[in-house]
């Protein structure tokens, strides 16, 4: 690999047109990409921005350069060849990621750039706005260029009415219009955000957020309003949205395709934390470009769409990860680095006497008991693996190894290479509910009384329990699950939840410490569960058997309400949106989904509605009408359209599991997962048989499932892939 070491950016961009980079939202960053139709040479540009020496204590980041060493790492693994230029304070041998030395660097690689080239740009740090200039108000349609802050931007400039040392979206539309025009593809990744809308929300103080707001940088809140009052029109919610080949002008020469990430919608935060969450060496990360480079490590092979999937679906199952992750681009179907990966990553191996470590630890999911093959080369054959090793302690990076005596034949670890390369074989998922007790400071919750406190300290101490649930404190990042006390009722609240909006809770009605322990376990296992079906999502990945779309419909006065599909295709006036999408319905909206199996053999198909009271109630399949769970190959299924009701308590799921047909079987339904809902007013099985139960939760049933109701009785059936969504009264 050639170094020209030098850091990270992160800024927003919007694609208009023919592929305007205007920042509009929070970015995100990603690995390597490219398009290229034949190999060329590969540049990188790593910009990471952690210290702002100009501006304010709070305005300091700590995940950037820790990002930008990721990156490095990853690149030096699967792309040797590659140029690489790393601009970011605190990491070694890099330059300073100032606005001179960045838009020098992109300056460079468009010089340098030829037909057939690919280059990477990741940029990490926070991003910004400032009231438009005369010249780009009309690509402005909220009167507000977004800046991205380099390490030397200083507050405003009342003069020149701008954020001093700030680099606007336009530079860097020209910038990489630049290295376009020489036919090379560009794959940019941002990690950083502009929105300085806050929500009062329980959050651990290990969490910060990458932006700053306009009154942090000194810009009159009189200036801020003047500018959206000069605005041409508002900006459009994508919620997770792609465009693909969007109308271009004609222009004299053909350009390099583009493809941009984004870490978030516009009104959403990029938060940085600590991970692998309770590693003893994790460091904070932005939780987008950490995600992302795990997807990549698991899908090398991946395209740009297939890569945002999945990162999306692996924010539904991290605590912390509620932003929706954006993608736009002229060849989002292209394959990463021109699909020139190999198809499974190898990792190295270093062996020294008897002690084997591996250069993967948490962050790539080798955790304790995960299983891997030994191979000589990276390259090497299946058939030509050495031994089997095992993961007997992980830390954030790597992990120690140990022979794992299953290959027939006994091997004597003194005669493996000293190097040797590894390729993942069966990963263990950890299944424990993380948990903290929040109370004080802006949450709005209450100490803990001390039946309460008393049944907690039971908890802790129970080992059933610990097999299921990891206690950590409210200073914590990764929290899955925050307690809140609240007059005699312990709420439970997720990730994101914010304190205004009410939430799952169970009453504690008793000064008995043992019956209060009894309560809160019997909750901490049912949102435990819930928490292990996504998580069983999140490992499973994508899957190629099944394509799904929800689609959403809002009835207008004197269209049709909400009623069962009848043929595989959405109603007129629906809007799609992909798996892993966050979805806003309002009270009355109509929700369906398109499932079509795209393999060479039957699925058998499962769809559960995960509900935010941790319930869960099976859809599909419609066990009253005993429907068979199975699709056949090629077969396409339309599922709903169900009600939304603004009767939930924050995010709701729809998970939608494919079991592929490998030999003739009966047809396996997993809708043995329902469970009720931890409010009370919800009905309980008592004793039932769990097939009862089924035919109870089912979602055609005379019982309204929570936020779906069914259009009505009977109907078609509606893969492992999630669609968030959260309902609004009208």
């Amino acid at each position: 690999m050639q170094s020209r070491v030098t850091g990270r950016l992160g800024i927003f961009w919007r694609i208009t047109v023919w592929v305007v980079l205007v920042l509009l939202g929070c970015y995100t960053r990603a690995g390597l990409a490219a398009g290229a139709s034949s190999p060329g040479t590969a540049h990188a540009l790593l910009v990471g921005v952690s210290d702002y020496p100009f501006l304010d204590p709070g305005a300091q980041l700590l995940g950037p350069r820790n990002d930008v060493a990721l990156w490095r790492d990853y690149l030096t693994r699967s792309r040797p060849d590659v140029s690489l230029t790393v601009l970011a304070d605190g990491v070694k041998d890099a330059g300073l990621p100032t606005r001179q030395a960045i838009m020098q660097e992109l300056e460079r690689i468009a010089g340098e750039a030829r037909d057939g080239d690919f280059v990477f740009l990741m940029f990490a740090g926070h991003g910004a706005q400032q009231p438009a200039s005369q010249a780009s108000i009309r690509d402005e349609p909220d009167g507000l260029d977004e800046i991205f802050l380099p390490r030397d931007a200083r507050g405003w400039d009342s003069a020149r009415a701008v954020v001093e040392n700030a680099i606007v979206d336009t530079e860097f539309k020209q910038a990489i219009d630049k290295i376009r025009a020489k036919k090379a593809f560009v794959w940019a990744v941002f990690d950083t955000c502009h929105s300085a809308t806050m929500t009062r929300a329980v959050r651990p103080s290990a969490v910060r957020y990458r932006q700053v707001s306009a009154q942090q940088l000194g810009i009159p809140p009189d200036v801020m309003q003047a500018a959206r009052a000069r605005s041409v029109g508002s900006v459009a919610d994508r919620s997770g949205q792609r465009s693909e080949g969007q109308p271009q002008p004609e222009r004299a020469e053909p350009v390099g395709d583009l493809v941009a990430f984004y870490a978030a919608q516009s009104h959403q935060e990029t938060p940085e934390f600590a991970l692998p969450p309770g590693a003893p060496d994790a460091r904070e990360h932005g939780v987008f470009s950490y995600t992302l480079l795990q997807v990549l490590e698991q899908a090398p092979n991946a395209s740009y769409t297939e890569l945002i999937e999945r990162v999306m679906q692996r924010f539904q199952a991290t605590a912390g990860a509620t932003a929706v992750p954006m993608i736009e681009g002229t060849a989002l179907s292209a394959r990463v680095w021109g699909g020139q990966q190999n198809q499974a990553t190898a990792w190295r191996v270093n062996r020294k006497g008897g002690h084997m470590t591996l250069s993967a630890g948490l962050m790539h999911d080798q955790t304790p008991g995960s299983t891997l093959k030994l191979y000589q080369t990276p390259g090497a054959q299946d058939e030509d693996v050495l031994a089997t090793v095992v993961v007997s302690q992980a830390r954030a990076v790597d992990a120690d190894v140990k022979l794992l005596q299953t290959d027939g034949h006994a091997v004597e670890v003194n005669r493996l290479p000293e190097i040797m390369y590894a390729r993942a074989w069966q990963t263990q998922v950890d299944w424990r509910l993380k948990v903290a007790l929040q109370h004080g400071g802006n949450s709005g919750c209450e100490p803990a009384t001390p039946a309460l406190e008393s049944a907690l300290n039971k908890l802790r101490q129970q080992d059933a329990l610990a097999k299921r649930v990891q206690w950590l404190t409210s200073e914590s990042a990764g929290v899955d699950l925050w307690l809140c006390l609240r007059a005699d009722r312990l709420e439970l609240l997720d990730a994101d939840a914010t304190v205004d909006v009410p939430a799952p809770a169970i009453a504690l009605q008793s000064s008995d410490a043992d019956k209060v322990a009894d309560t809160i376990a019997d909750a901490l296992l049912k949102a435990s569960r819930v928490l292990s079906v996504l998580r069983v999502a999140q490992a499973t990945g994508m899957g190629k058997a099944l394509d799904v779309k929800a689609w959403v419909r809002r009835p207008q006065p004197g269209e049709p309400a909400c009623d069962e599909l009848t043929q595989p295709a959405p109603r007129q006036g629906s809007q799609a949106y992909e798996p892993g999408s966050q979805m806003e319905l309002h009270e009355g909206d109509c929700l369906s989904l398109i499932v079509h199996n795209t393999s060479t053999s039957a699925v058998d198909l499962t769809i559960m509605l995960v509900h935010s009271g941790f319930g869960m109630t099976a859809l599909w399949p419609d066990s009253p009408q005993m429907f068979n769970p199975r699709i056949e190959a090629g077969a396409k299924v339309a599922i709903g359209e169900y009600e939304a009701l603004s009767d939930s308590l924050g995010r709701e799921r729809l998970l939608v599991l494919g079991l592929p047909v490998v030999q003739p079987s009966q047809p396996i339904s997993l809708a043995f997962l329902a469970q009720d809902n931890l409010d009370t007013s919800v009905r309980t099985r008592g004793q039932q048989d769990p097939f009862t139960a089924l035919m109870m939760d089912a979602g055609f049933g005379n019982v309204a499932t929570r936020s779906l109701r069914p259009a009505r009785q009977g109907g078609q059936p509606m893969s492992a892939q999630v669609f968030s969504f959260r309902v609004q009264p009208r």
